[in-house]
C-alpha cells in the first residue's frame, strides 16, 4: 500500500556532525554511479557509514530507502540511503539560513529561476528567507516528506506546483497542530526529484520565537493530514484509472486470508492441554452461579477464559491466520504511521472478542452434557438434483402408438354412444384403425406439426380414435397447435369415450390396454389405479405385452393394487420375452440393482442392451419423444451400450424440443451445470426447466427453487423458492420437502420446518431424518426427546449418513440420556469413519485416553473462529471529524437540549 514517510528535525547549530558534512559534500551521488556498478554489494565504507548513521540517528530505520537497503544492500541503495538519511538530518548540522540555501540550491531541486525555493509566494527571495531565518532565535522546525517514486508519478506529486499547492492548502492546519498562530507562521519549501523516493524539504517557525511547539501526537497528526489529502487525489483523479494492479493484489489478501481461515475451519485440531483447561472452566463453571457470559464472571474465570483463548491464538494454524488478518488491518495504518504496533493476543483483539462466549459456552455445554455437531467446513449437503438412471419423473409410459397395428374394429352405427363420441347423429361411428390416412398424418407430422395437426383432426372427424388421441397429445405439449391443457383433455375425453365404444362392440386386449393407460394417467377422466389395473389385467391375462409393461408398473410402486416386486418383475420378463423394449429396460433395472429379485449383472447387461436395441428399432419405425429421450437417456449414462455423451445430446434435445419433460429437465441441469455454458444456452435451460415446472413435474420445480434460493442464474428469490419447494412436495418430492424445511428452519418458523423434516423422513430422506435427529436432541421445533433422536439418527444412519452414524457414537460413547453403550458407539463411528468423518476417527483414535467430553473443543471453537475471520470487515481509511468542526456540533446539540456529557465519540 502506497506510504507516505515524514520526518521533523529542528535546527540545532553545531555539535560533532563534520563527519557528516565532509561525506555530503565529498560522496558520489546516485545520479553518476555508473550503472554497472549501483547493483554490487554496498561497500565496506557505506556499511560502517550507514552502522553510524543508525546509531546517531535511529529513526532513519524507518525510511523507504532503508527498506530497500535491507531488501537489497547494494552500491546504489546504500548510496540512496545515506543521502535521504543526511537530508533528513542535516537540520542537527547547519543553521538555519546554510539549510535553506542548500534545499534551495542542492543538485536534483526542481528550480524556477536561480532556485527551487516556493513558499506562500510562488517565487520568494532565497536571500530574504535566509536572512530571517539567520537572525531567527526560536526552533526552525525541518519537515521531510518523501513518497515513492511510483506513488509520486501515479498521484501527480512529482512537481514543485503540486506540492506547493497541497502545502499551500494545508498551511493553517499545519500551524495549528504546531501551536503557530496562521498570521505568524513562516514556511518554505523545495521540492526534490531524487532516486527512488522524490521528497519535498519545508522549513517552519514561527515569528513570534516563543511560540511553536511539536509533539509527537502532533507529527502523526500532520502526516495523516497530508496523507488523507494525497490519497483523496488518489481515489478521485488518476488512481481512478489505475486500480486494476491494487484490486488485484487487495483480493489476493483476502483470498489468502479466506484460504487461512478455510483451514481453521477443516481438519481435526489435536489440543489436549487445552482440553484440561477447558475441563477446568467447565467444572468451575459448574459450581459458581450467575449469568455464564465473560461480563459477568468474577475475574479468575476471567483470566482463565482469556488464558484458553491466547493459547489458542498461539496454536500454529491460527497464529499464522491472525498474523495475516493483522497485516490487512495495519495496511491502513502504514499510510498515516512509520510504525505499526504489534498484534495483540487474541484475547485482547476486540474483533475477535466473540471467541470468550463461545469458549464459555463450550464449557457450559461439557459441564451439562450438552450434545454438540461437528459437521465439517459445510453442513450436510442438499440432496443431488438427479443421477444418470433416475432422471423420470415417473415410469416412462410407452407412447400413445405403441401397440402395433391394432385389428380393424369398425364398429355399427347401432352401438355408437352420441352423446360421448359423435356429438351429433350425423358423426361416423368411432373406430380403432392404422388407416393410410392416419399414418400419412403421423408422418406429416414429424416434418411439420401444423400440417400433421390438420390431418388428424380430418382423421378424427371421421372417428379415429386413434386421432383423437394424438390430439389431446398434441395440445397437451403444444406440437402444431397453442399449448391447451383443456382442449388437450377435452380431445382425451373423446379418445376415450371412442375406445369404450370399440371395446363394448368388439372386445381386445389393445382397446382394453389404450382404456387402461386413460386411467393410469388421467387423459380425460379422473387419474383411477384400481380401473387401469382391471383394464390392464383383462388385457395381460390375454398375454398383451403392452399391458403386461403398464400392469408390472403399477404393482411394482402399489398404485391401484398391492405392491408386489416380484410379481411385477414377472410381468416384466414375461413382456420383454415378446420383445417389448420398455419392459426389457425395467426389468434389466430390477436384475441389476436386485429389486425383486437377487442382483444378477450379467441378466441386467443383457436386458438393458436388448432394451437399447428395441427403442432404436421402434424409433425408426415411429419417431417418438419419449423413445429419443430414453435412447439419448441410455447413450448418456452407458446404459445398455457404451457411453458416449456427445452421441446423446441430440437425441435429448430433440426430446425436448417436443416438450418431453424429462428430456427437458435433463438437458436443463446438463446446460447449467455446464461451466462453459454462454448466456443463450443458460437462457434455454432455464426456459426447459420453467416448462417443465409448469407441467407439475416435482424434479423441475426442486431444482427452480434451488436457483431461486441461491441465486444462481436467476435473481435470488427465497419466497418463489419456497413455493416452488412447497409445490413439488406437494407432488411427493422428499428432496423438496427437506429443503423447504432448510428454508423455513433459517427463517425463523421451526415448527413447521419440522413439520416438513418429518414428511421427508417418513419417505426416506436421510437427510431429514438427520436434522429431524438433532431438533429431538435440542427441543427446537419439537419437544425435545431422546427416544425420538435416537429413532431418526438411526433411520438415516441405516441409509449410510455419516453426520448420523457420528452423533449416534458419540451418544451413546458420551452416554447422556441414553445408556451408555461403547460397542454401539464403536460401530457407528467406525462407520462413519470408514465414509471420511475426520471427527469420528478422532473419537476412536482418542476415546480411551482423553476424556470424550472435551474431545475436539479446540476444533469446534476454531470453527467459529474461522466465521470470525471470514467476517471480519476490510481495513477503511480513517475518517477523522475536524476539531473545530466537533466543537461546534457538540455545541449545536447542547443548545438543543442534549446533556453535556450525552454524545457519542467521534472518530
Amino acid at each position: 500500500m502506497p506510504r507516505l514517510i515524514l520526518k521533523s528535525p529542528y535546527i540545532k547549530p553545531g555539535g560533532g556532525a563534520g563527519h557528516y558534512l565532509r561525506y555530503i559534500a565529498t560522496r558520489e551521488g546516485v545520479d553518476f554511479i555508473p550503472q554497472a556498478r549501483r547493483d554490487l554489494p554496498a561497500t565496506r565504507k557505506q556499511q560502517q557509514l550507514i552502522r553510524r548513521v543508525l546509531a546517531d540517528f535511529p529513526d532513519c530505520a524507518t525510511l523507504a530507502e532503508h527498506e530497500d537497503y535491507q531488501s537489497a544492500p547494494t552500491i546504489g541503495n546504500a548510496s540512496a540511503f545515506l543521502h535521504v538519511a543526511m537530508e533528513a538530518n542535516i537540520a542537527t548540522m547547519v543553521h538555519a539560513e546554510i539549510y535553506l540555501k542548500y534545499i534551495a540550491t542542492r543538485r536534483g531541486a526542481e528550480r524556477q529561476g536561480a532556485h527551487g525555493l516556493f513558499g506562500d509566494e510562488r517565487h520568494p527571495s532565497l536571500e530574504a528567507a535566509a536572512e530571517e531565518a539567520a537572525h531567527h532565535t526560536g526552533n526552525v522546525w525541518t519537515h521531510i516528506i518523501s513518497l515513492r517514486r511510483e506513488d509520486a508519478a501515479r498521484l501527480g506529486f512529482d512537481s514543485a506546483d503540486a506540492w506547493r499547492s497541497l502545502l499551500l492548502s494545508k498551511r493553517n492546519d499545519i500551524a495549528d497542530l504546531m501551536k503557530i498562530p496562521p498570521d505568524d507562521f513562516r514556511w518554505f519549501a523545495a521540492y526534490h526529484d531524487a532516486g527512488h523516493h522524490p521528497h519535498v524539504h519545508m522549513a517552519v517557525w514561527s515569528a513570534d520565537p516563543r511560540r511553536g511547539f511539536l509533539t509527537e501526537k502532533g507529527l502523526k497528526s500532520i502526516r495523516a493530514l497530508l496523507a488523507k489529502e494525497i490519497f483523496h487525489q488518489d481515489l478521485i483523479s488518476i488512481y481512478a484509472r489505475k486500480t486494476e494492479y491494487r484490486d488485484e493484489a487487495v483480493q489476493a489478501s483476502r483470498d489468502r486470508m479466506a484460504e487461512l481461515a478455510s483451514a481453521l475451519g477443516r481438519g481435526v485440531h489435536d489440543a489436549p492441554e487445552l482440553e484440561r483447561d477447558v475441563l477446568d472452566l467447565a467444572g468451575r463453571l459448574e459450581r459458581s452461579s450467575g449469568k455464564k457470559q465473560y461480563g459477568y464472571l468474577s475475574p479468575q474465570l476471567k483470566e482463565l477464559v482469556d488464558r484458553i483463548a491466547d493459547q489458542l491464538g498461539a496454536l500454529p494454524q491460527v497464529s499464522t491466520a491472525l498474523d495475516h488478518w493483522w497485516e490487512m488491518q495495519c495496511e491502513v495504518y502504514r499510510t498515516y504511521h512509520d510504525e505499526t504496533p504489534a498484534r495483540p493476543p487474541l484475547s485482547k483483539i476486540k474483533d475477535f472478542r466473540p471467541v470468550r462466549n463461545a469458549i464459555i459456552k463450550e464449557a457450559v455445554n461439557i459441564a451439562t452434557g450438552t450434545i454438540t455437531f461437528e459437521e465439517g467446513p459445510l453442513p450436510p449437503p442438499d440432496p443431488p438434483l438427479s443421477d444418470p438412471e433416475s432422471m423420470e419423473t415417473s415410469s416412462l409410459q410407452p407412447s400413445a402408438d405403441d401397440g402395433g397395428d391394432p385389428p380393424s374394429l369398425p364398429v355399427p352405427p347401432a352401438a355408437a354412444s352420441p352423446a360421448q363420441v359423435a356429438g351429433d347423429s350425423g358423426s361416423p361411428p368411432p373406430f380403432v384403425q392404422w388407416t393410410a390416412s392416419y399414418k400419412a398424418a403421423l408422418k406429416a407430422l414429424r416434418h411439420d406439426p401444423a400440417e400433421g395437426f390438420r390431418l388428424l383432426q380430418a382423421e378424427a372427424a371421421l372417428g379415429s380414435a386413434l386421432a383423437m388421441s394424438d390430439l389431446g397429445r398434441l395440445c397437451a405439449k403444444g406440437l402444431g397447435c397453442e399449448l391447451s391443457p383443456e382442449r388437450s383433455q377435452s380431445w382425451y375425453a373423446k379418445a376415450l369415450a371412442a375406445f369404450h365404444h370399440v371395446e363394448a362392440a368388439a372386445p381386445q386386449p389393445y382397446t382394453q390396454y389404450r382404456i387402461g393407460k386413460h386411467y393410469a394417467q388421467g387423459l380425460g377422466t379422473e387419474q383411477d389405479y384400481e380401473k387401469a389395473a382391471r383394464w390392464f389385467g383383462l388385457a395381460a391375462d390375454d398375454g398383451y405385452k403392452y399391458a403386461q409393461y403398464s400392469l408390472a408398473g403399477l404393482r411394482a410402486r402399489g398404485n391401484g393394487v398391492p405392491k408386489d416386486l416380484p410379481a411385477a418383475l414377472e410381468l416384466y420378463r414375461a413382456s420383454a420375452n415378446q420383445g417389448f423394449p420398455f419392459a426389457a429396460y425395467e426389468l434389466g433395472k430390477m436384475c441389476r440393482d436386485g429389486v425383486g429379485c437377487a442382483p444378477d449383472r450379467e441378466q441386467a447387461d443383457r436386458w438393458l442392451r436388448s432394451a437399447y436395441a428395441g427403442f432404436l428399432a421402434l424409433e425408426h419405425q415411429r419417431p417418438d419423444d419419449q423413445l429419443e429421450y430414453r435412447i439419448g437417456q441410455m447413450l448418456f449414462s452407458g446404459t445398455g451400450v457404451e457411453k458416449d455423451e456427445a452421441a446423446a445430446l441430440p437425441w435429448l434435445e430433440r426430446s425436448a424440443a417436443q416438450g418431453n419433460v424429462n428430456a427437458q429437465y435433463r438437458m436443463a441441469i446438463l446446460r447449467l451445470s455446464a461451466p462453459d455454458a454462454d448466456s443463450q444456452e443458460v437462457e434455454k435451460a432455464l426456459a426447459w426447466l420453467e416448462e417443465a415446472a409448469g407441467k407439475d413435474v416435482p424434479q423441475a420445480q426442486y431444482a427452480l427453487g434451488r436457483l431461486c434460493r441461491d441465486g444462481l442464474h436467476v435473481a435470488k428469490d427465497p419466497e418463489r423458492a419456497a413455493a416452488l419447494f412447497r409445490q413439488a412436495a406437494e407432488l411427493g418430492s422428499d428432496c423438496a420437502a427437506f429443503a423447504l424445511g432448510k428454508l423455513l428452519l433459517t427463517g425463523g418458523d421451526p415448527v413447521q420446518a419440522m413439520a416438513w423434516f418429518t414428511k421427508a423422513a417418513e419417505a426416506g430422506n436421510q437427510y431429514a431424518a438427520y436434522q429431524l435427529g438433532k431438533a429431538y436432541l435440542t427441543g427446537i421445533g419439537v419437544p425435545h426427546s431422546t427416544a425420538d433422536a435416537v429413532k431418526w439418527l438411526t433411520a438415516s444412519a441405516e441409509t449410510g449418513d455419516q453426520y448420523a452414524q457420528y452423533l449416534l457414537g458419540k451418544l451413546y460413547l458420551l452416554g447422556k440420556d441414553v445408556p451408555q453403550d461403547r460397542e454401539a458407539a464403536l460401530e457407528w463411528l467406525t462407520r462413519s469413519a470408514a465414509q471420511g468423518n475426520i471427527y469420528a476417527q478422532y473419537f476412536l483414535d482418542h476415546m480411551n485416553d482423553r476424556n470424550p467430553a472435551a474431545l475436539l473443543f479446540a476444533t469446534r471453537i476454531l470453527g467459529q473462529l474461522e466465521e470470525l475471520l471470514r467476517d471480519a470487515p476490510a481495513p477503511k481509511p480513517h475518517r477523522a471529524v475536524d476539531r473545530r468542526l466537533r466543537s461546534k456540533i457538540k455545541e449545536k446539540k447542547i443548545a438543543m437540549g442534549q446533556a453535556v456529557d450525552d454524545h457519542e465519540p467521534y472518530v
